[in-house]
Formats: C-alpha cells, structure tokens, sequence
C-alpha cells in the first residue's frame, strides 16, 4: 500500500501565484502522487493547525506548497513542545513562495514536477530542529523554525519585507527591505548567553546590528548567512554583526549575499546548542523565524537534534 500522503497548499503564496496554478497542481499531483490528497489553507495560521491534524491521524508523507511561512508553520505543527507529535511522518517542500529559502538550503528544485518527484520517491533525511521561547505582546509563546532565524535589523527587515508588495520577487524585496532598515535602525545592546558543542556556558553583552541564528543557509531572498554549517549537526551558526552606520552597511552588503558573512570587519561567529537572548536596553528588538515577525526577544533556541525527517533529492 502507498503511504497515506497529504499535501497542505497554500492558495496566496507568491502573491497568489500559488492559488493561480491550483488546477495545474492538481494535474501534477493526479500524475505523480494519484494516492494523495490536498487540502488548503484558509488563513494565516491554518498551516499550522493543518499539520498538527496530519499528524495526529497517522498521515505519513506530508506535503507542503507554498513559501518559507507556509513551510515555518507547517513545521511548528509538527511539534508539541520539544517532542514531534509523530516521530515516523515525513515532510516535503514544493516551493511556491516569494523567498524559497529554505529550497536553497535543502538544495530542492525549484520546479513543481520535479519538486513532487521528490516528495515521491526522494531519500528520507534527519535534520534538526529549533525550538524558540518567544516575548510577543501578550506573553511568552513556544514557537519551531527550521531554516534561519534572527533579531536586531534583520527581524525589522522581515517586518519591513512583509508589508511590501512582493510580487518583485523574494531578493529585491527583501533588498529593498534591507536598504529601508539600515538607514531607519538604531542598533541596541544586547546580552547573549549560549552553550557549545561541549556544552560548555559562553556570555557576551554589547550593542549589535544583527544577530543571525542559522540552522540552515540562505534567509532574506537569498542571502547566504549559514553556509559553513550543518543542518543535522545539532547546532546553530551565530553571527553577530557589529553597529556599524548605514554607510558601512551598505558597503558591506555584498557579504550577506557571497557567503563572506564571517569576514564582516567586526563579526562575531560561533555554533551553539542553546542560546538566550535578552534586550539591556527597553527599546523592542524585533525576531525573524522562518522570515516571520512573531514577537521580540528576550528568546530561547534550543537546538532539537534530528528531529525532522525531511525529503530530499
């Protein structure tokens, strides 16, 4: 028997593109995947809770169509808390968003057939997952990212990018994003404790531009901030930019794009199993998931070490 395989689709990714070529993914599916079923989302959120639902009634392949949101939902569904709600399911990405950066960091196709081809019959891979203790208006929240995360500039990049019109494209978005912020932020004073690879404790405290917590590689359209590390390694790569003006900024944008991140004059890098945040100053500063805005810090991520099975080419 073929396995119990759902595919959540998002109709609005990519500006409504996705819900465009519905009838052309049904096609596809009838094709390549004639056992599966899809269902669609109905509002922000409903990802989520769509997941949890596959899950907890033995679905065994999941696929998801649609952006790095849809997919950072998805994947939060997946989850209570620290443990997968069922460990044996597997997930797929069938890129239809305005970033796709996860795609890139997973090295998938881009091309819905092909896209599904893997989700048919792809190999199966572990890779970790990371669980966020968030500060939102109403109080502190449990929250799962997989790809990269971030706060400082970058979360107001995020929060900028998504009141834009994206029907540009993922890069000059979160370009234009990006150009919008570092003229507008004022960096804060942040105090990071985290735990590395021996578990060993690390602190460090001063005024940053951006912090990028990278599980996977590119985030923002395409900037490559994670490229040196693993996603199965059960750890994150941190980088720490300094409060540099936005003319330095500007200067050294390139390094967010050609995997020189690491050589920004001023950066700090390191890997964690665990890390906290928290503002010195009472200024808000703001978090990026998934290149979501979900609230501020201070945060907690804890690195779930494989705890994802994912389909890969």
């Amino acid at each position: 028997m073929p396995p119990r395989t759902r595919i959540i689709v998002n109709p609005k990714a990519a500006a409504g593109q996705a819900g465009r070529d519905l009838d052309a993914l049904k096609a596809a599916v009838a094709r390549l995947l004639p056992h599966a079923e899809l269902v669609q989302t109905r509002a922000a959120g409903h990802g989520r809770h769509l997941a949890r639902e596959a899950a907890r009634t033995g679905i065994e392949v999941l696929g998801a169509v649609g952006g790095d949101g849809t997919i950072h939902e998805v994947v939060d569904g997946l989850f209570e808390g620290s443990t997968p709600i069922s460990p044996n399911l597997v997930l797929g990405v069938i890129p239809a968003g305005t970033g796709s950066d996860l795609r890139r960091s997973l090295e998938l196709p881009e091309e819905r057939s092909a896209a599904l081809r893997v989700l048919a019959n792809g190999r199966t891979r572990e890779i970790d997952v990371v669980h966020t203790t968030i500060q939102t208006d109403t109080g502190r929240h449990e929250e799962h990212f997989v790809n990269v995360a971030g706060f400082g500039a970058n979360g107001e990049v995020v929060r900028h990018a998504n009141q834009m019109d994206k029907r540009l494209g993922g890069r000059l978005t979160f370009f234009r994003a990006s150009l919008k912020t570092s003229v507008q932020y004022r960096p804060a004073e942040v105090a990071l404790r985290w735990r590395d690879a021996s578990n060993r404790e690390h602190t460090w405290q001063g005024r940053t531009a951006s912090v990028f917590v990278a599980n996977g590689h590119y985030c923002g359209g395409g900037m490559l901030v994670g490229g040196g590390g693993r996603m199965d390694d059960g750890l994150v790569d941190v980088t720490v930019l300094p409060p540099d003006s936005a003319a330095t900024q500007i200067v050294q944008a390139r390094r967010l794009y050609d995997g020189s991140l690491g050589d920004w004059p001023g950066a700090r890098r390191f890997q964690a199993r665990e890390l906290e945040a928290r503002p010195v100053s009472s200024a808000p500063i703001q978090l990026d998931l998934d290149g979501e805005n979900p609230g501020r810090i201070p945060v907690i991520f804890r690195v779930l070490p494989r705890a994802l099975r994912i389909r890969t080419a």
